[in-house]
């Protein structure tokens, strides 16, 4: 599965607003015979409990779990949450929305896959803009922090949407049967500043570049990169064991630095590779 107009980055730092109504999934309500997250709409039913609350969590008491117990995509395989909000304040720019994932296969099925999709719809003065979408068929063994860049800083509302859980297949049944956590929505400052790399001690040069990109870093704390094009798409990733990247063709990239992930060592650098 392709990683559509997304990016995922991991910050050292980030200062989050409290736009998102409930993005810890802290409050539930109860309707029937099962629960959903206050503010949120779920595809929960009376026969089938696909979005749960569970103790599981990184940020407070609770994260909201996606599972399918579904066996018929009759039935709708997918799990999903969403939301529609009016937004407090204004974006701004170098914002994004952010969430802590932790996706497994649904061992009970004996899947080997993962699925996990984020779709927004942004408005503008009630009028839509550009989808945002990133999907993942990875498997994050930990709650792993995931950032989308929210290129327009002029939305006013917003029309979220979470699924994972199985996907239906063309003989009526569902696939790629996953678990799925999600934990602390909400939208951060995302910006890694030139201070934040000096800090780091990492350098990044040249940038702008016409096509070598050289990384030095101190202390060697980071072991991994992975390098995105404007619009998300994934287009490198290797070790960093050599201290140079060649990137081919002009444009816009965004260069992700993996370290300690207990340390949350993870910083991203916009590049700039001109003609």
């Amino acid at each position: 599965m392709k990683n559509i107009c997304f990016l995922l980055f991991c910050f050292s730092s980030s200062l989050a607003f409290t736009q998102i109504p409930n993005g810890g999934f802290e409050s539930w309500t109860s309707s029937f015979n099962y629960e959903e997250p206050e503010f949120w709409e779920t595809n929960n039913d009376t026969t089938h409990t696909r979005v749960t609350r569970d103790p599981l969590s990184i940020e407070g008491e609770y994260s909201m779990k996606l599972s399918s117990n579904v066996t018929t995509a009759f039935l709708d395989c997918t799990s999903k949450a969403t939301l529609n909000y009016k937004l407090t304040q204004p974006v701004g720019v170098d914002n994004s929305f952010s969430f802590n994932l932790r996706l497994l296969p649904d061992s009970s099925t004996n899947s080997t896959s993962t699925f996990f999709s984020f779709f927004c719809l942004p408005f503008v003065n009630g009028m839509s803009q550009p989808a945002i979408i990133w999907q993942s068929d990875e498997t994050y063994e930990d709650f792993t922090k995931i950032e989308i860049p929210i290129l327009n800083p002029e939305i006013d509302s917003i029309f979220v949407e979470i699924a994972s859980g199985a996907i239906g297949t063309v003989n009526d049944g569902c696939a790629i049967n996953t678990e799925a956590w999600v934990d602390g929505f909400s939208i951060d400052v995302s910006s890694t500043s030139t201070d934040d790399l000096t800090k780091s001690k990492v350098s990044i040069y040249p940038n702008p570049t016409d096509q070598i990109v050289f990384i030095e870093q101190e202390n060697n704390e980071y072991h991994e990169y992975f390098l995105f094009n404007s619009c998300g798409q994934k287009i490198q990733h290797g070790d960093l064991s050599r201290s140079e990247i060649s990137i081919d063709g002009p444009g816009i990239y965004f260069l992700q630095l993996i370290g300690d992930f207990a340390k949350n060592q993870n910083i991203v650098q916009k590049i700039v590779v001109s003609k």
